[in-house]
């Protein structure tokens, strides 16, 4: 009852390189491109379909209705290869193949929609955030940290994990 428990010394390593924080960082940032996209497609559309109601045709304004449904599922396309470019720095840093970053993308551009594209961005923001954690960096409601990144990839740096 007396004895303290012995435990093995062993070096423990920090979790991570200074590149795959780095990568974490670019697609955490990256992600409110999503956000632009579907913006910008949706100003797109309303002026398409309000431009053709001003005209008063009716073979204008239902070409401009098919339109604007392309517009729509287009989005969903631009968004998907926008949120795979920043899903693949995502699946770098947590070791992750090529088809963790299509999920992603896909999670991401389904729900580009929601929210004006907040949906879209919440899912790659989410996952760089749990990674985040495991580097030990504190990530508050405005988001993470710049002086803590920082200093966490030189305290990285300086461990040689590059």
């Amino acid at each position: 009852m007396g004895q303290t428990p012995q435990f093995a010394e062993y070096p423990r390593g920090s979790h991570g390189t200074a590149s795959k924080l780095d990568a974490l960082q670019a697609a955490f940032s990256g992600a409110y491109w999503i956000l632009a996209s579907t913006i910008g497609l949706f100003i797109l559309r309303i002026a398409l379909l309000a431009g053709s109601s001003l005209i008063g045709n009716e073979g204008v304004a239902l070409l401009a209705f098919f339109a604007g449904i392309g517009l729509f599922f287009a989005m969903f396309i631009v968004n998907f290869f926008i949120a795979f470019i920043f899903a693949k720095k995502i699946a770098y840093a947590k070791d992750k193949d090529i088809g963790y970053a299509v999920m992603l993308a896909i999670g991401s551009a389904l729900l580009s929609p929601c929210f004006f594209g907040i949906g879209g961005a919440v899912v790659l923001q989410q996952t760089s955030i749990n990674e985040f954690k495991k580097y030990g960096i504190k990530v508050g409601f405005f988001g993470v940290d710049k002086a803590a990144l920082a200093s966490k990839r030189q305290e990285l740096v300086d461990a040689g994990n590059v």
